[in-house]
C-alpha cells in the first residue's frame, strides 16, 4: 500500500499542476518520480526498524 500512494499522489497532483501551467506532462512525471523515491525510502526505513526490533528481540532471550 505504501508503494501505491506516494507515486499515485504524485502523479494525481501533476496531473493537476500541468493543467494549470500548461506544462503537460512534465510536472506529472517529476512529481511521480519523487513519490516514488519517498515511497521507497520509507518502506526501506520501515522494513530496516522492523529487522532491528526483530534482531533486539532475539538478544534479549
Amino acid at each position: 500500500m505504501m508503494l501505491v500512494v506516494g507515486p499515485a499522489l504524485g502523479y494525481f497532483l501533476g496531473k493537476w499542476l500541468d493543467g494549470k501551467f500548461n506544462t503537460d506532462p512534465y510536472l506529472m512525471i517529476i512529481l511521480a518520480l519523487f513519490g516514488f523515491v519517498a515511497s521507497a525510502k520509507e518502506s526501506y526505513r520501515t522494513i530496516k526498524q522492523i529487522a532491528d526490533d526483530a534482531e533486539k528481540n532475539d538478544d534479549d532471550f
